[in-house]
């Protein structure tokens, strides 16, 4: 257990020393490219981040585009990887969760092998629609910090859950798929997605932006029993 802390720890130090100066440990492998939209354009500010096919441990290294496009990506020798270009403002979510993946698979493969080095870019879909929402108190109108989403997809079966940042606002590229979606926080009833025609399941097109207030509502305080 100590031996695998220590790799950890000193693979958290090897990648801060990756990002900070450009360094590239022993052994590793440098991956470099430009991520382009559907017409061939650059998208500045997109992260870069990769799923290797085995089982891993702590967090992945990942890269960040410039004003061109250009990323450079430094990581361990994974062997099989895949990569993908993340920029959910944009529409482009992280296709290496489930949730977010489309019908085709379309993330490029690599292969890390010690001390590769080669180019390899990421060439963007049709961007999907945006979820964007501002959690808050549906008596006060006040924020609430504390928030918690869940969204669930059934073909393919998949659950996405995460806490939502304290300014109660989050916003996600959705696939075009039936999502259902789900928010609580403690103290407020759980609030699930319902449109007005009493559908229950989020279904974005690709030129979809849709902004919700979401407002949870308190549950009831239980009052102690009257003594007589």
């Amino acid at each position: 257990m100590m031996r695998q802390r220590s790799w950890i720890v000193l693979a958290i130090v090897m990648l801060a020393n990756v990002w900070v100066w450009g360094q590239v440990p022993q052994g590793w492998g440098v991956v470099s490219g430009q991520v382009l939209d559907a017409q061939g354009k650059p998208v500045a500010d997109a992260t870069i981040s990769l799923f290797p096919a085995v089982p891993f441990e702590g967090g992945l290294p990942y890269a960040v585009t410039d004003a061109d496009g250009r990323f450079r990506l430094v990581s361990p020798p994974f062997g099989k990887a895949w990569l993908c270009a993340v920029k959910p403002s944009a529409g482009y979510p992280d296709t290496n969760s489930l949730l977010f993946a489309p019908e085709v698979d379309d993330r490029p493969e690599i292969f890390l092998a010690p001390n590769a080095v080669f180019a390899q870019d990421v060439h963007l879909a049709r961007p999907d629609g945006i979820l964007e929402a501002q959690v808050i108190d549906a008596v006060t109108k006040e924020i609430v910090p504390n928030g918690h989403i869940t969204m669930r997809r059934q073909k393919p079966q998949a659950i996405y859950s995460e806490n939502i940042p304290k300014d109660g606002h989050f916003l996600y590229a959705m696939p075009s798929a039936p999502i259902e979606i789900f928010v609580t926080a403690p103290g407020y009833r759980q609030w699930r997605y319902g449109d007005k025609n009493g559908q229950n399941a989020l279904v974005l097109a690709s030129s979809d932006h849709q902004r919700l207030t979401i407002e949870l509502i308190p549950e009831k305080e239980n009052k102690p029993p009257l003594q007589h």
